[in-house]
């Protein structure tokens, strides 16, 4: 870990136990939520400081030949070495199921009056989906976000060091370790 003193950052996690980040990212055939598939969803429940973490299992979905075949050249090289493509055409996984997953990890760990922000990189285009297809989800969801692009962009202006976090596996999971550890890396400069 980058801190110095988590003792400090454990204490500050205690006092904050009403609201929690939900780390999302999916992967898709495209970046157009009107025609686009989802293909992939991972999550990670944590405390506002990460120390607490709740993880659930990498979800592929089945996706047709069709929305497969429509994806551009970047989607199709990325997922192929992967193997996403491969697992998706393999996969019985339901958006459904993933939903159902995603909302019993918070009823299990969150109570109904607590807030819950989504979090990752870039993660409006995460909740467009969730929005689209896991309106339940969505209904559970704070409307603000924690978006660590943001906090990416924030680092830059200020001329500040960037973390060295991304492995560019490009899966859902992998995405998410790598946002939590920028995330993580950008508290220790508010010790």
């Amino acid at each position: 870990m980058w801190f110095k003193n988590i003792e400090n950052l454990a204490t500050k996690s205690t006092t904050r136990k009403m609201e929690w980040l939900l780390w999302i990212d999916i992967e898709t055939t495209g970046l157009d939520i009107k025609s686009s598939s989802i293909l992939q969803v991972a999550c990670i429940l944590t405390d506002m400081n990460a120390l607490i973490r709740y993880e659930l299992p990498e979800y592929t979905l089945y996706c047709s030949e069709d929305a497969l075949h429509k994806m551009n050249e970047w989607c199709t090289t990325t997922h192929t070495h992967s193997g996403l493509l491969d697992k998706c055409r393999k996969s019985t996984i339901t958006i459904k199921d993933v939903e159902n997953k995603i909302i019993l990890l918070l009823n299990e760990h969150v109570a109904l009056t607590h807030k819950v922000y989504i979090a990752g990189n870039s993660v409006h285009f995460d909740k467009s989906f969730i929005k689209r297809d896991m309106s339940s989800l969505y209904a559970r969801l704070h409307h603000r976000n924690m978006d660590v692009s943001s906090l990416n962009l924030y680092q830059k202006a200020r001329g500040g060091k960037l973390p060295n976090v991304k492995t560019f596996k490009h899966t859902a999971l992998s995405d998410i370790n790598e946002s939590i550890d920028e995330y993580i890396y950008y508290l220790k400069y508010n010790q």
